[in-house]
Formats: C-alpha cells, sequence, structure tokens
C-alpha cells in the first residue's frame, strides 16, 4: 500500500517542531523541493528555513522524509 503524499501543510509543521525541538526560533521556511532516490522515485523534500537563536539569524536544511514522516535538520548554511 502506497501512503499519500504529504501536504506542505504537514511538511511544514514537522519542520517547525524540529526546529524547535534544538532551541532554534523559525523565522522563515521556504518553498520545499523533492528528492528523488534510485530510479528517481521521490525519497522526500527538502526547504531552507531562516531562524535564529542567541541573537543569531542563519539559514538551515530541513529534509521531509516520506518514508517515517520525520523531518530533520540537516546543515547550516553560513
Amino acid at each position: 500500500m502506497v501512503k499519500p503524499m504529504p501536504t506542505g501543510t504537514v511538511m511544514r509543521n514537522e519542520c517547525r517542531q524540529q526546529a524547535e525541538k534544538q532551541g532554534l526560533k523559525v523565522l522563515s521556511i521556504g518553498g520545499f523541493h523533492t528528492v528523488t532516490g534510485s530510479g528517481g522515485r521521490e525519497i522526500g523534500s527538502d526547504a531552507i528555513m531562516g531562524v535564529s537563536r542567541a541573537g543569531q539569524t542563519y539559514t538551515v536544511r530541513c529534509s521531509y522524509s516520506f518514508g517515517d514522516g520525520r523531518a530533520r535538520i540537516t546543515s547550516s548554511r553560513g
């Protein structure tokens, strides 16, 4: 059975919750871009988020996995 694709709202909420768990204040969330795996199969989606912590503002990437429905903050971008 194939899982339905998550909505943008679901992915944004998951990314926001994950960032907040890491002590980040979310300022903005960009549009999601599909991530493909072998054979071009869609496996997830990435978005760039504007965040702040301790008075510093920067961007991070949030990766949402279609397989487990979880979001991860995967990198910091200078």
